[in-house]
């Protein structure tokens, strides 16, 4: 009778747990990161339903999206900064030539001297617009790049310390499931950061390696950690320091870090290449005017001045009509055709549509890499919640039959006591 009872309150145990493994399966459904759980009828255990394989696949399509999608973000803005309308480089630049037709037509035209200086001044002040948005950039990419250094350092420390939770945690519990689903959640931000070789032991306690460079960043009980530096181009540069403390530096091969470094070094080389045909044109006008004469016969003063950032800082001069330098020897609008007829090889107009349609092209090739990384992703995603994801058609059943087996153990309890109620009352 003692059997029957054991028995049945023994099941009776099992079957609850059973309903609340269920209970709980059916609330964090949605909950990212966690991963059904069963119960294992003959040890009692929690067994959490996790595949490694699928997780490593996730993760490394989490980064590579991650990736991609910050590169875009950034190249787009840097496309923004460098619109070819109405107010940019290339129009504004195409007038002071145009304008600068016109004068030839009629050299000793006031008006069309003045017009001639304003339409240097909007090139001028074009320039500084593309620059100052170009700038904005950088400054915005070295932002998101300290945050995400802060927050995968956060991410590290706090997967060191669900590491050392695991090595006091009682495996086939709720609670070291609960941690292995913040392991989980806390490796899929570290890997969207930087691409890294997961290794796990029988406990779940997680060992990180980076990818193609091998620094140990995390162990059981240490976690290593990143630092960033950003050169005045706006170029990143990043430095790792591994669990044993030996720092280097540290090129990132996947992940938002890869994104965001690549992204710095495109905007510093337009930055670079706006500032080069800043100084052309600074240079263009400065020598037309330093090789023609004014109508006093005397040569002509520089008109722009580059500054020390070139076209972040390049201005027109406060000069006036009387001071442009159109004429030459031979005729009094000689110097000004010659500035015409060396419009082509100036090479700033040409230079600034082969950088616009350098930057169009970098972020088309950057959108059809997004979306393609954004779909693996989520194919991964989406298997791998299939491997532990919470089906709730199954939990209703696990429901019901878990219902049943705990009246039915509860009825063997009952049996058995009412049983025993009898025997007891013969023996009166």
């Amino acid at each position: 009778m003692t059997d029957i009872m054991t028995v049945g309150g023994n099941s009776l145990r099992g079957f609850a747990r059973g309903l609340a493994t269920v209970s709980d399966n059916v609330a964090n459904a949605q909950t990212p990161g966690y991963a059904r759980r069963r119960v294992d009828q003959i040890s009692g255990d929690i067994v959490r339903l996790s595949d490694d394989w699928r997780h490593d696949e996730a993760r490394a399509a989490l980064g590579t999206a991650a990736q991609s999608s910050s590169r875009l973000g950034w190249l787009e803005a840097a496309e923004t900064a460098l619109a070819d309308g109405p107010g940019g480089v290339g129009q504004r630049v195409g007038a002071v030539f145009n304008s600068a037709t016109e004068l030839a037509a009629d050299p000793q035209s006031t008006p069309r001297r003045s017009a001639f200086l304003q339409a240097v001044d909007d090139a001028a002040t074009a320039f500084r617009a593309s620059a100052s948005g170009l700038k904005s950039v950088s400054e915005g990419i070295a932002i998101e790049a300290q945050t995400a250094v802060d927050d995968l350092n956060s991410n590290l420390a706090a997967l060191r310390d669900v590491n050392q939770t695991l090595l006091a945690s009682t495996k086939g519990t709720t609670g070291h499931a609960t941690l292995l689903d913040q392991r989980d959640r806390l490796l899929d931000q570290v890997a969207q950061s930087v691409a890294v070789n997961v290794s796990l032991d029988d406990r779940g306690i997680a060992t990180l390696n980076l990818s193609g460079s091998g620094e140990t960043i995390l162990t059981a009980a240490k976690a290593g950690g990143f630092a960033l530096t950003v050169a005045g181009t706006g170029a990143l540069s990043f430095s790792v320091a591994d669990v044993g403390g030996t720092s280097g530096t540290y090129a990132p091969s996947g992940g938002q870090l890869a994104g965001i470094a690549s992204a710095a070094s495109d905007v510093a080389g337009q930055r670079a290449a706006l500032d080069a045909l800043a100084t052309k044109f600074s240079d263009a006008l400065n020598n037309a005017q330093s090789t023609g004469r004014r109508n006093d016969g005397a040569a002509g003063g520089p008109m722009i001045s580059l500054g020390s950032q070139a076209a972040l800082t390049i201005a027109a001069l406060d000069i006036g009509p009387a001071d442009l330098a159109v004429a030459n020897a031979s005729s009094q609008n000689g110097n000004i055709v010659a500035l015409i007829n060396g419009r082509s090889a100036s090479a700033i107009e040409s230079g600034w549509v082969a950088l616009v349609t350098d930057q169009a092209q970098r972020v088309s090739s950057a959108r059809v890499l997004q979306e393609t990384t954004r779909a693996r992703s989520d194919a991964a995603s989406e298997a791998r919640d299939n491997a532990s994801g919470v089906d709730l058609d199954q939990e209703a059943v696990d429901l019901l039959r878990y219902q049943q087996s705990f009246d039915a153990a509860a009825r063997v309890i009952q049996t058995a006591r009412e049983i025993l109620q009898t025997i007891l009352n013969i023996a009166r």
